[in-house]
């Protein structure tokens, strides 16, 4: 026996469950208006200075939001750290702290573009494989047999290792890539 309340009698693309809005014709996810509009309210009306339980209840409601947030989890760090850093100073939950520019810079990020995000629930295929690498004196880059490479400058040498790698993947897609516009590469 189908329980009206909880089924839906007539079929739909977008179905909203548990806040989030799941639309199968765009294969997305996002937030529904309602808990947009709560989180919304509870980042605005924040005082700057407030309980660690209060800062680890607002972190716990944005972690909840990730499934349809595509870059949630780099906007709510500094919020993490700062907790992290009030308990280790005192296993006090109800001690007080002052959030940081870092801090209202994330909760600034949701207010302004995380609520708004949607997620893509398929990405394409991507249309080439790129395989780059780096060492402390050169990078290189293969895309289908075709090659390109380049010496490091006296500067870049001195740079870490993984900035190497992300400017050899850099080059190597500006390089062997022109004609590629609105696509997914692998790398």
């Amino acid at each position: 026996m189908l329980v009206s309340p909880k089924s839906a009698l007539i079929p739909s693309q977008e179905l909203e469950h548990l806040g989030f809005v799941l639309n199968s014709e765009n294969m997305t996810v996002s937030l529904g208006k309602n808990k947009k509009d709560h989180i919304y309210k509870m980042i605005t009306k924040l005082p700057h200075t407030m309980k660690v339980r209060t800062l680890a209840q607002i972190i716990g409601t944005l972690v909840v939001c990730l499934p349809a947030v595509e870059y949630g989890r780099l906007y709510f760090r500094h919020l993490e750290i700062l907790k992290i850093k009030a308990l280790k100073k005192s296993y006090n939950s109800n001690k007080k702290v002052t959030l940081t520019k870092e801090a209202l810079d994330d909760l600034e990020w949701w207010t302004s573009e995380g609520l708004n995000n949607v997620r893509m629930l398929v990405r394409e295929r991507p249309i080439a494989m790129i395989k780059t690498d780096a060492s402390g004196y050169a990078w290189g880059a293969v895309l289908n047999g075709v090659t390109t490479h380049g010496m490091w400058s006296d500067e870049e040498c001195k740079e870490h290792i993984n900035v190497l790698e992300l400017k050899a993947a850099f080059f190597g897609i500006q390089s062997l890539c022109r004609e590629f516009r609105n696509c997914h590469i692998r790398i």
